[in-house]
């Protein structure tokens, strides 16, 4: 029996669609399961209700500024960090600064940790003549168990895997 080169063909494609098909399909679901990236989900979240961290750490908060005294319409820097540090893939949320002017108005400033060390930082310009205060707030932070990827700096591509929760106590 002399078979027709098209169905020769056909049969061998079949299966190659199939197994592609298979192995996407199997391919997808590992990659669904808890890795997270910088960029997405390696900040930390407030601690979710009825939960109880494996880890619970205490933390010191510190702020520093310069130059001290600023002159009016002056630049100054606003240095923040947590100890400890979270980890080289994750990042402490919402550090809150509230600047206080001299005539008794506020501004906050809200922003992200850098990966690793737990340090931020920011400009601000003086525009008033007087005492400023300035109070820095860390409302704490919780970290799931999981793995977490680095996706930028000196160890992009790592994955660093944690089986435990961990919970950043606040600090102000």
């Amino acid at each position: 029996m002399i078979l027709d080169k098209t169905k020769l063909l056909t049969i061998p494609t079949i299966i190659l669609l199939i197994t592609s098909v298979f192995v996407l399909t199997s391919t997808l679901s590992v990659a669904a399961q808890g890795l997270h990236t910088v960029d997405e989900d390696t900040r930390s979240m407030p601690l979710p209700a009825g939960v109880t961290p494996d880890i619970t750490i205490q933390t010191d908060i510190y702020l520093s500024f310069r130059p001290n005294p600023v002159g009016l319409n002056q630049i100054f820097l606003v240095n923040l960090w947590n100890d400890p540090g979270p980890s080289y893939a994750r990042v402490l949320s919402d550090y809150k600064v509230t600047l206080m002017r001299p005539d008794g108005s506020t501004e906050e400033v809200i922003i992200d940790s850098y990966p690793a060390d737990g340090t931020a930082w920011f400009e601000y310009i003086a525009d008033q003549i007087g005492d400023w205060k300035i109070k820095f707030e860390f409302p704490g932070g919780y970290f799931p168990p999981g793995d977490y990827m680095v996706k930028s700096g000196g160890q992009a591509g790592y994955v660093e895997s944690y089986t435990k929760s961990v919970y950043y106590l606040p600090d102000s």
